[in-house]
């Protein structure tokens, strides 16, 4: 299955056609993408309101999706203790990089370890 950014853009690079459409594919792909019902339907009601305020096309409702979401989105300063055991849950939704990040993590982590 494709992953849900991909997903995402396929949906935004369309011809926009049918509005209603667009915006009941939009909660598939949302669904499917584990953002849940409640979460899809309230993002997707909110891109409705954009919409009266202007949003008219697939770059405009990407920006409305992205503005929608980011403010629920934190991030935080990780400090491992060196000297113990650091265990760290990793979640979100499909497709958004868990497995890269965790990848990554250590590999970026020494090297901040060797500069300091």
């Amino acid at each position: 299955m494709p992953s849900l950014g991909s997903r995402l853009a396929s949906l935004f690079a369309g011809d926009g056609g049918d509005a209603e459409r667009v915006y009941d594919r939009l909660e598939e792909v949302l669904i499917e993408g584990d953002f849940g019902a409640f979460g899809a339907v309230e993002l997707v009601d909110g891109l409705r309101k954009l919409r009266i305020d202007g949003i008219r096309d697939a770059k405009q409702l990407s920006d409305g999706l992205r503005g929608l979401i980011r403010p629920s989105l934190h991030t935080a300063k990780l400090s491992p203790d060196s000297e113990r055991l650091s265990l760290y849950l990793i979640l979100g939704i499909n497709g958004v990089g868990k497995t890269l990040t965790a990848g990554s993590w250590p590999i970026a982590l020494n090297r901040r370890d060797v500069k300091e």
